[in-house]
């Protein structure tokens, strides 16, 4: 587990009776699998993955059927989020 995988769990830590981290993905092709045989109601959706970012991510998805909170984003890409079409996202 990574650091920044650690820190995502330790924070949810005070939630655990509200919130169960069901998986961790390392990369987007990681988590696009996870997604469809889990199917979350909340992904906590690092913007840059080594393989995609968290938008092209949403993209390769058919429909959006959970709550997505955007973590790590760089203020240059976190632009991009206010013309994607989510209703579901939280900001």
């Amino acid at each position: 587990m990574s650091l920044w995988q650690l820190s995502c769990v330790i924070c949810l830590k005070p939630y655990e009776t509200e919130v169960e981290v069901i998986d961790i993905a390392k990369t987007g092709q990681e988590a696009l699998t996870s997604i469809a045989s889990l199917k979350p109601q909340v992904v906590f959706l690092d913007i840059e993955l080594p393989d995609m970012t968290g938008f092209e991510l949403l993209q390769q998805l058919d429909g959006i059927p959970f709550k997505t909170v955007f973590t790590n984003s760089p203020q240059s890409l976190c632009y991009q989020g206010f013309s994607f079409p989510m209703p579901s996202t939280i900001w």
